[in-house]
């Protein structure tokens, strides 16, 4: 029985990272097949209506992601509660729907935005079913709904290229509404409309400012891509791009970071307790993000100086550096947000973000006036910078010191800054040392972290620790 248990957990923790993994990866992949395949008009629409749709998707989310990881303070009514908020959701999106279809109908908003409406909607209510299944630590269950749809997607799309057949943006779409349809309908079994309009009033005055923040985020997007589109042949602009681009490495190790610390972290600030478990879950991931920055650089590097045949100096390197840097910060500020979350000091995160959108966009005018590659990766780090201090304003720094030490982050920016350094001074030197340096580094990492597993034998074996409590 304790060999099944141990079994049947390890395989719940590794579907947990399968499904960041492709849950992450499934935009680069996107991207990529469509870029290849759609025309130059579809593909550049596409760009700029996808961040819309995931982004937009939060918005009618209404913050219940927060509000799950919330419930968890009153185990006794946990599901109940998890059903009442994931219903809410559902009838306002499905009542989004109707309206807009109504719209439609009397010529007041076009087909394209229905169209468009509906894949945010979609994606949303698949979203949302996921996370209802990852707070109730339903491994099995969240992996279905949210990973068999877009393998679904990808398989019908290669199937139709393979034939030949002509994509366009419109067909990409219906495919993709069918998708989560398909895989989201057993929504149907964990809806319960049981509820009344002082539950509502109340789940809305917990979740408004959440709705809010994502609107927040996607104005600074559009001023940002509105800024930098003027010149799309620019060397400027492909720098910027790949720099953008990849920093996917970073928010893919942030969200399993999320993924595998957020329940024991939420239970520790429950009892406000700090374990040893906690603290080498947090360890493990800080030793992971060196792994990342030279995966990072390296990925960056190569494709900027290989690929695209661009000289490497100074300013890329920098940018490079500053942008990992920015990340290492937005990494540790995660935690530092979590506890403001469980805190519910949504007000104080609003005031953040409205701020924060400002900069945004006041650094995306002066990034299209100077085209100045570093100045965007600058205007990254100086933005996490200042909203991790501001963080720590609002939080017990007691509490802080037994999750992440406080000089952790000057040591790690030296390590960080000392890495790119050699590398930087062996791509000058030779392509041999370059490349028998990365090759060794990555080995030594590689071999750190195992050593580390090794020695939290109790990491090991409850590595990931999601399981129900018996």
């Amino acid at each position: 029985m304790k060999t099944f248990k141990y079994i049947s957990s390890h395989i719940d923790k590794a579907l947990l990272i399968v499904n960041e993994v492709f849950s992450k990866a499934f935009s680069f992949l996107l991207f990529w097949i469509l870029g290849i395949k759609l025309i130059k008009y579809e593909f550049a629409r596409f760009t700029l209506e996808m961040p819309f749709i995931f982004l937009f998707s939060t918005v009618l989310s209404f913050g219940c992601a927060t509000y799950f990881l919330e419930q968890k303070k009153k185990e006794e009514a946990l599901e109940r509660n998890l059903r009442f908020s994931l219903s809410l959701v559902f009838i306002l999106n499905i009542i989004t729907l109707i309206a807009s279809n109504l719209l439609c109908y009397f010529n007041l908003l076009s087909i394209e935005n229905l169209l468009l409406l509906s894949v945010t909607i979609s994606l949303n209510i698949n979203n949302v079913l996921t996370e209802f299944f990852f707070v109730l630590k339903e491994n099995k269950k969240m992996v279905y709904t949210n990973v068999f749809p877009k393998l679904s997607f990808f398989l019908i799309l290669f199937v139709l290229l393979s034939k030949n057949y002509k994509l366009n943006i419109e067909l990409v779409y219906y495919i993709f509404i069918g998708c989560n349809i398909l895989f989201s309908i057993h929504v149907f079994k964990y809806l319960n409309l049981n509820f009344n309009i002082n539950e509502i009033l109340k789940y809305f005055k917990f979740s408004w400012i959440l709705t809010v923040q994502p609107l927040l985020i996607y104005l600074a997007y559009v001023s940002f891509r509105y800024f930098i589109n003027f010149k799309n042949d620019s060397e400027y602009l492909i720098e910027f791009s790949v720099l953008q681009t990849y920093i996917g490495f970073f928010a893919l190790l942030v969200s399993m970071s999320n993924r595998i610390i957020i329940h024991d972290f939420y239970e520790s600030l429950i009892v406000n307790k700090i374990d040893s478990k906690l603290s080498s879950k947090i360890q493990f991931f800080n030793k992971l993000f060196f792994l990342f920055s030279l995966i990072y650089f390296n990925v960056v590097f190569f494709y900027l100086t290989s690929k695209l045949n661009l000289d490497s100096n100074g300013y890329m390197i920098s940018g490079i550096l500053i942008m990992i840097l920015g990340s290492l910060v937005y990494f540790i500020s995660q935690y530092t947000k979590a506890i403001l979350v469980f805190n519910k000091k949504f007000g104080f995160l609003l005031k953040i973000n409205i701020l924060t959108s400002f900069l945004t966009i006041l650094f995306s005018f002066g990034c299209m006036i100077s085209e100045i590659n570093i100045l965007y990766p600058t205007s990254i780090l100086i933005i996490n910078l200042l909203t991790y201090i501001l963080y720590l304003y609002r939080i017990d720094l007691n509490l802080w010191k037994k999750i992440i030490k406080m000089d952790f982050l000057i040591k790690s920016a030296l390590k960080v800054t000392l890495l790119v350094g050699i590398e930087y001074y062996m791509s000058e030197k030779s392509s041999l040392m370059f490349y028998t340096f990365n090759f060794l580094l990555f080995i030594i990492i590689i071999l750190d972290i195992l050593n580390f597993l090794l020695r939290k034998r109790k990491l090991t074996v409850n590595f990931i620790d999601n399981e129900k409590t018996d």
